[in-house]
């Protein structure tokens, strides 16, 4: 059975929405100690940061269980990282055309409903499977392939 989880991308450290801009769709994030697996739902959620938004701007799927590896190199990163090995899980995301999702648009009150729109630290939360088909409903489903 799936389990679900937000994924935080802080833009004072990733630049996440850059990244999909740019057609990147498979990521290694952080799990720290989530079980996280193959098979379950994500939810990547961007902070707030310096910016006037947060919300969820993709949705993916695990890939690979968590495995313990340095961190990846690449171009959207926008704070010197230190380098040190951690476990991480590979996701693939998907981006619903009504996708970013505010929380300041939101109507549905699922956004404020999940943990992390709540947190003040933390890059791993957990989503109820209440609220991922929520999520769902209100950003119009998963893409089909």
């Amino acid at each position: 059975m799936p389990r679900y989880w937000s994924l935080t991308a802080n833009p004072k450290v990733y630049n996440v929405r850059k990244a999909l801009a740019d057609g990147e769709r498979e990521f290694y994030w952080t799990s720290k100690k989530a079980k996280m697996g193959p098979g379950d739902g994500v939810v990547i959620w961007k902070a707030k940061g310096k910016e006037e938004t947060r919300g969820v701007v993709a949705l993916g799927e695990v890939l690979e269980p968590p495995v313990e590896m340095e961190l990846p190199d690449d171009e959207y990163w926008t704070f010197p990282m230190e380098k040190g090995r951690e476990p991480r899980v590979k996701i693939r995301v998907v981006l619903p055309p009504s996708l970013p999702l505010w929380v300041e648009n939101d109507t549905s009150g699922v956004l404020r409903s999940l943990a992390v729109s709540r947190a003040t630290g933390g890059t791993v939360h957990k989503v109820t499977s209440q609220q991922w088909r929520a999520l769902l409903d209100a950003v119009g489903g998963w893409p089909r392939a």
